[in-house]
This record gives C-alpha cells, sequence and structure tokens, in this order.
C-alpha cells in the first residue's frame, strides 16, 4: 500500500509525458529548476546547506540556507524494488520548512513515517519523518535541487 502510494505521487508528476516516445520513471522527470547536489557548493564547513533547497519539478521552496545538516549514515528504502537512499539532509524542527506538505502516518520496514513533498506540487517524494520522534526528519539530497 505505501509502495503504492509512493509509485503514484512519482508517476503523478510525469503523467502527461506518455504517448510521446519517454517511459514514466524518475529519469525521465523534467529537470525544470535549480540544479541537481554538488557536495563543494552546497554544504559549508557546518556540514549545513549553504544554498537555498528547491523543489526540482516546480522550483517551490523547500529550505533556506543553513537549516538542514547532511547525513550519511542513515539508509532508507522507498520501496523494495529502489536502491536505499543513503544521502540525505537531517532537519531536528519540521517548522524550518518555507514550503513542505506531511503525509498521514503509514509504516514502513514497522516504523512509522510520514512522507514529505513540496505543497506547491506534491510531485513526488522528497523526504520522510519519523512517527517514533517527531524532530528525526530527513530530505533526499538527490529528490531536490539547489540555487
Amino acid at each position: 500500500r505505501v509502495e503504492a502510494k509512493v509509485q503514484a505521487m512519482d508517476n503523478k508528476a510525469v503523467s502527461g509525458m506518455e504517448g510521446k516516445g519517454t517511459e514514466n520513471t524518475n529519469e525521465n522527470k523534467p529537470q525544470a529548476h535549480g540544479r541537481p547536489f554538488k557536495q563543494e557548493e552546497d554544504v559549508n564547513e557546518d556540514k549545513k546547506n549553504k544554498t537555498s533547497i528547491i523543489c526540482r519539478m516546480c522550483g517551490g521552496s523547500i529550505l533556506n540556507p543553513c537549516k538542514a545538516s547532511t547525513v550519511d549514515d542513515i539508509e532508507f528504502r522507498l520501496d523494495q524494488n529502489r536502491q536505499p537512499e543513503k544521502n540525505l539532509w537531517h532537519l531536528t524542527d519540521m517548522w524550518a520548512f518555507e514550503n513542505v506538505s506531511f503525509s498521514r502516518g503509514t509504516t514502513v520496514s514497522d516504523r512509522g513515517v510520514r512522507f514529505l513533498s513540496c505543497a506547491d506540487c506534491d510531485g513526488e517524494v522528497i523526504g520522510f519523518q519519523y512517527l517514533d520522534n517527531l524532530n528525526d526528519i530527513y530530505v533526499f539530497r538527490n529528490k531536490v535541487h539547489y540555487k
């Protein structure tokens, strides 16, 4: 059920591309705004985001600079068919976001989570929050863009 919801959110953003010679995959999603993650440009000496984090689908503002810290020791698998996400931003305050929506709680790998998406377009899952510790909020570095 969770996997279907995540896939449906990811597919929603590219549904208009069907029938135009493209497959409905993450690789074919438009890279409309900002640029992908670059360690040297997007992480400061305190391991915080140096640049603004924006939605890669619509350009909506997700986080202002210096609001999140990098973590590389956490893995999260959105579903069984995908590789685990390892490169994450970590936040401890849900109010630090500029414009993010949180899904209803669900269970993934026996742990309660809520998924995050851009509140402007709801185009794809960009992160998650653990429900047993509301101060554990993560954003996937490769699912957002930077400017």
